[in-house]
């Protein structure tokens, strides 16, 4: 009722090229393209559509929604479709992982070990919070073996012995509303990195969001940020595994991304 003028498609497609398929040859014919799903689905459609040609409006129906969060919407669906009718474009930046994929955020080292064992719970159909925390649990106390890390953030490179996780982000909300990256903006033209040594670290600042957001980690900033790792680790990004290996590259894609909200 509030999106009258929409068309809703999609609801027909079995699988997630056929989602892809059908978000291109929308991207064809409107203006405006509404994603309702959550944040994998979001990824899913900037890496399938020409951004240059449509504006994005999101609908927040996953689990995590950590793009919820970071843009602020209302908790009521019917309060966020009011928001888009209303809303205005803004531009945002993404981030290009491994010169090929859009994303707003991407972890590696222990946060691909998370991915991993939760998709296990996910198939016996235990998704949401519950899961996820059964994985990371599971991956804490399982005697993760952390790599030493090489990461230069433009043109200064740095080691980051026994790291534990990487976080390299756009938005600074991690899926069900943990601000663990509290300094990272939307528009602001950098990328963000976040790096812990230990589970203690991690620990620490999952407990410390709850307070209001992470204080845990070692901060970086700058518009090129590559990682060298001495182990094959997982690039995750939104939640979904991309690939395995020891040397990954991300660079910033200011204002690439118009949305309406």
């Amino acid at each position: 009722e509030i999106l009258a003028d929409c068309e809703a498609a999609g609801l027909d497609t079995t699988s997630r090229t056929e989602l892809c398929d059908c978000a291109r040859a929308l991207a064809e014919k409107v203006d405006v393209l509404i994603v309702a799903g959550g944040d994998g689905t979001v990824s899913d459609v900037i890496n399938s559509v020409d951004l240059d040609e449509v504006a994005l409006s999101y609908l927040p129906l996953g689990s995590g929604k950590a793009l919820h969060y970071s843009l602020n919407l209302p908790n009521s669906i019917p309060a966020v479709a009011e928001q888009i009718r209303d809303g205005r474009k803004r531009s945002i930046d993404l981030m290009l992982c491994d010169g090929r994929k859009r994303a707003m955020i991407a972890g590696i080292g222990i946060d691909g070990h998370i991915i991993k064992e939760r998709l296990k719970y996910v198939r016996t159909g235990l998704e949401g919070l519950t899961g996820y925390k059964i994985a990371m649990v599971k991956c804490l106390l399982g005697g993760y073996k952390r790599p030493n890390a090489k990461v230069t953030v433009d043109n200064e490179t740095r080691e980051v012995p026994h790291a534990f996780s990487l976080v390299v982000t756009k938005i600074p909300f991690y899926g069900y509303g943990f601000k663990v990256v509290r300094e990272a903006k939307l528009d602001d033209g950098n990328l963000h990195l976040l790096t812990f040594n230990s589970a203690a670290q991690v620990i620490y600042g999952f407990v410390s969001t709850f307070l209001g957001e992470n204080r845990a980690g070692h901060y970086r900033t700058g518009k090129s940020i590559n990682i060298t790792t001495t182990k094959k680790e997982y690039l995750e990004t939104h939640g979904d595994l991309v690939r395995e290996g020891t040397d990954f590259r991300f660079q910033i894609l200011p204002r690439a991304l118009t949305m309406v909200y």
